[in-house]
């Protein structure tokens, strides 16, 4: 059944549940033990394995060869953390009541109306109750000691959204923006005098009364723009060069430009809009503001809590794979 293996958005529940393989007479090569529990190589490949076709659904190019060499790089002392986790909710919950409170819920959000039906379903894939009871505690357990740990004591004051947004300006400036219409002519060499002859005609219909430079733009224009009438934008001052960055921000809005000599020829412009630079108040962006500080100061209380955390676990690395954890 589909819907069943589908437990995360883009992982499937069989790749995942692969965490937990059926006991053999098979000795595995040991990469990590932590508080009594083991890691072993194949454990470790099976969480790369979906790791990496995870970051494939989300990344492409070269942004995905960096996640994945990061994500890779993390893995390791990711799955160490989550076992020093487990064992610190194995002393505060009762997982098997935990566990089985998870069952139910994945039960309902599968639209498996009975145990029986779920069982049935994971049958079907090779899949026992217990496989994936084991797989939800081991999942979730885990971020419910990060909840009580370290989610339930961050909190953000309106005096300390005040201070850093008094203190960081610039991460609220709006920077100027303006929309305008052009008509370009290419020129080069002995012709641009003609060319220029040719922009001043125009430049004279563009600034008589009633004059439609849109139309104009379509019809004389020499730029990619000229099908849209040469609009363009909303444009921010550093997206345009210097010379026309110094016209369009600065004449008036409304108003035809001179005639602008350029490397390619020769460029005019008609100023539709404009909107200048500004702050945004702290009303704004209080919301976006709080969520981000919040998150801020989450990464730091976790940062605390998993280095404390595992100062005081019993854990080690074989030597072999100590370069597996990070730097």
């Amino acid at each position: 059944m589909q819907r069943v293996r589908n437990l995360f958005v883009g992982c499937l529940i069989v790749a995942s549940l692969c965490v937990f393989p059926a006991r053999a007479e098979v000795l595995e090569e040991i990469v990590a033990r932590v508080e009594g529990d083991i890691i072993t190589l194949s454990e470790y490949r099976q969480e790369e394995a979906a790791l990496t076709q995870e970051l494939y659904s989300r990344f492409t190019g070269e942004e995905l060869d960096k996640v994945i060499a990061a994500e890779r790089k993390a893995l390791l002392l990711r799955m160490i953390d989550n076992k020093i986790l487990l064992r610190r909710a194995e002393r505060m919950f009762d997982l098997d009541q935990v566990g089985s409170s998870y069952l139910d819920s994945f039960r309902k959000q599968q639209g498996l109306e009975t145990d029986e039906a779920l069982e049935n379903a994971l049958s079907q894939q090779g899949l026992t109750v217990e496989d994936l009871k084991r797989f939800l505690v081991a999942r979730y357990a885990p971020e419910e000691i990060l909840r009580i740990e370290v989610r339930s004591r961050v909190s953000i004051s309106d005096q300390e959204m005040e201070t850093f947004y008094a203190e960081n300006p610039a991460m609220f400036e709006v920077p100027a923006e303006v929309t305008f219409r052009e008509i370009v002519l290419l020129a080069e060499g002995s012709e641009k005098e003609q060319r220029r002859t040719e922009m001043e005609d125009l430049r004279a219909k563009a600034t008589a009364e009633g004059a439609d430079f849109e139309a104009l733009a379509r019809e004389h224009s020499e730029a990619g723009t000229a099908e849209d009438g040469g609009k363009l934008g909303p444009m921010k001052q550093d997206e345009l060069s210097e010379a026309l960055s110094a016209v369009v921000f600065h004449d008036a809005v409304g108003s035809v430009s001179s005639i602008l000599e350029m490397p390619y020829g020769f460029h005019m412009v008609k100023i539709e809009e404009r909107a200048e630079a500004r702050m945004r108040s702290l009303d704004e962006v209080r919301e976006a503001l709080r969520s981000q500080m919040e998150n801020q100061k989450y990464g730091e209380l976790l940062r605390e809590f998993l280095t404390k955390a595992r100062d005081e676990a019993d854990w080690s690395v074989a030597k072999k794979y100590e370069g597996w954890l990070p730097g």
